[in-house]
């Protein structure tokens, strides 16, 4: 993936939010902006068995990814084989937008809760995994 905008790789709750309506307890599209801090997971949905390899990620706007599962349901079995960000020499903020920011979006770093899983020759590597 060439300059990702939003997040190269997502795999978690869906984000939604219909125009005029109220979020209610759904992850919001504009996740983790602030004002859109909290995004929540469901027990009733199940992850697993997924493979992501040979996958490079030029010069992302944002972090490398979310992986979130449910504290009482994970993310099972998530294989990653030759996940890489290669960061810009000429934009040094890319992947920490806004650099200015300690906390968004994760500072070039995955954000990475309750996942069962293995990452062999990733950089960065997740760190729940």
């Amino acid at each position: 993936m060439k300059e990702p905008f939003w997040w190269p790789i997502w795999i978690g709750p869906q984000q939604q939010h219909e125009p005029h309506t109220k979020l209610g307890g759904g992850c919001p599209l504009l996740y983790p902006l602030p004002g859109s801090t909290h995004c929540p997971t469901q027990g009733c949905s199940t992850f697993e068995n997924i493979t992501l390899r040979n996958i490079r990620i030029e010069r992302p706007l944002l972090s490398p990814g979310v992986i979130l599962g449910n504290e009482t349901n994970p993310i099972k079995n998530l294989i990653m084989e030759n996940v890489t960000v290669e960061a810009s020499k000429w934009k040094p903020f890319h992947g920490k937008w806004p650099f200015h920011e300690k906390k968004f979006p994760f500072r070039g770093r995955y954000k990475c809760k309750h996942v069962e899983g293995s990452c062999k020759g990733c950089d960065p590597l997740p760190s729940c995994m």
